[in-house]
C-alpha cells in the first residue's frame, strides 16, 4: 500500500499550489489524505477569503472520494482559542508563534480539549468528521495517542523512524522500514493494545524536492517493496507526506516522478499488487 498524506499547516495555501495538488491526484489516480488544520479560522495572518478557498477545495476533494483528516500544530493563537494554555517550549526551530512546539508538550486531557475544539470547528464548517491524524513535526506521546483513541480516531501517522527534527530528538525509536502496528498506551513506539493503527511515515517528505533530487526517495521507497515481476511475500505500507501549500511546479514534477515509479507495480493497471489507498482504507485492510 502507498498512502499520500498532505498537511495543511494552519497558514495560507495559494490557488496555484492547490491546483497542482489536484492535478496530480486526478491525473495519476492517486487518492489523497487531506490533513486539515483548523487554525486558519482563527489566525490573524490568514485572510478569510483564503481560508474559504482552502475549505472549498477540501470539500471538493472529499466529494471526489479523498479522505479528510486532521493535522495540528502548536500555534499559540489557536491553542489559546481552543481553551488550553499555550506552551512556548520546547521548540524544534526557535520560533515564537508556537508552530514548532510539539504536541507532546500537552497532557492527555489538554490534547482531548484540543481535539474536541478541532472537531467542533470542522463540523461547524461542514467538513467530514476525521478519523485519521498527524501531529506537527512528527512529535506525539503516549498521552496524545490515548486522547486520540478516546476521541474516536482510528489511524495516526505521526510516527517516523528514530532521529531528530530541528533541535529536538524525535520521540520514536522505530527502524527505517517500520510498518503499521497498534501502539502501547504508554510507549507509542512499542506494540500494545490501543485501539488505534499507527502507520509510520517512511515514504519520504517531498517538500522542496525537484525532479533532480527526488530519485533518492524513489530508490529508497522501491527498495522496501518487492521488485516488479517478483512475488511480494509480505504486506508493506509506505506513507508519503507533502503539503498542499508548497506544491509549486517543481515539486509537482517531483511527485509525478515518484508516483510514476510505482507504475510497474500497480494493481489497478493489472501490473502488480501495489494499491494507492487512504488511511481509512488502510485501517480496514489492517483490521482483517
Amino acid at each position: 500500500y502507498v498512502v499520500w498524506t498532505l498537511d495543511f499547516e494552519g497558514d495560507e495555501s495559494a490557488d496555484s499550489e492547490l491546483a497542482n495538488t489536484a492535478a496530480i491526484t486526478d491525473g495519476l489516480r492517486v487518492p489523497m489524505v487531506v490533513m486539515w488544520n483548523p487554525r486558519v479560522w482563527s489566525a490573524a495572518g490568514v485572510r478569510p477569503e483564503r481560508a474559504a478557498a482552502m475549505l472549498a477545495w477540501t470539500k471538493e476533494r472529499a466529494a471526489k472520494g479523498d479522505e479528510v483528516a486532521l493535522h495540528l500544530h502548536g500555534w499559540l493563537d489557536w491553542i489559546a482559542a481552543a481553551g488550553v494554555t499555550p506552551r512556548t517550549a520546547p521548540t524544534w526551530a526557535g520560533r515564537r508563534d508556537g508552530y514548532d512546539v510539539p504536541l507532546s508538550a500537552y497532557s492527555e486531557s489538554e490534547t482531548g480539549v484540543l481535539l474536541d475544539a478541532a472537531l467542533g470547528q470542522m463540523a461547524e464548517h461542514e467538513l467530514p468528521r476525521p478519523t485519521s491524524f498527524r501531529a506537527g513535526g512528527d512529535f506525539a506521546s503516549g498521552p496524545n495517542l490515548r486522547a486520540l483513541a478516546a476521541a474516536g480516531f482510528t489511524v495516526d501517522c505521526t510516527a517516523v523512524p528514530a532521529g531528530s527534527f530541528g533541535t529536538l530528538r524525535l520521540p520514536w525509536t522505530l527502524p527505517r522500514d517500520a510498518q503499521p502496528y497498534r501502539p502501547s498506551a504508554d510507549d507509542p513506539s512499542r506494540p500494545g493494545d490501543l485501539p488505534l493503527l499507527e502507520s509510520p511515515t517512511i515514504g519520504g517528505n517531498t517538500y522542496g524536492h525537484t525532479v533532480a533530487t527526488i530519485p533518492a526517495i524513489v530508490r529508497a521507497d522501491l527498495a522496501m517493496l518487492a521488485p516488479a515481476g517478483l512475488v511480494a511475500t509480505e504486506r508493506r505500507t509506505l506513507n508519503v507526506v507533502s503539503h498542499p501549500g508548497t506544491i509549486v511546479q517543481a515539486e509537482r514534477a517531483a511527485l509525478e516522478t515518484l508516483f510514476g515509479a510505482f507504475a510497474p507495480l500497480r494493481y489497478d493497471r493489472d501490473a502488480g499488487p501495489l494499491r494507492f489507498v487512504t488511511l481509512q482504507q488502510l485501517a480496514k485492510a489492517y483490521a482483517r
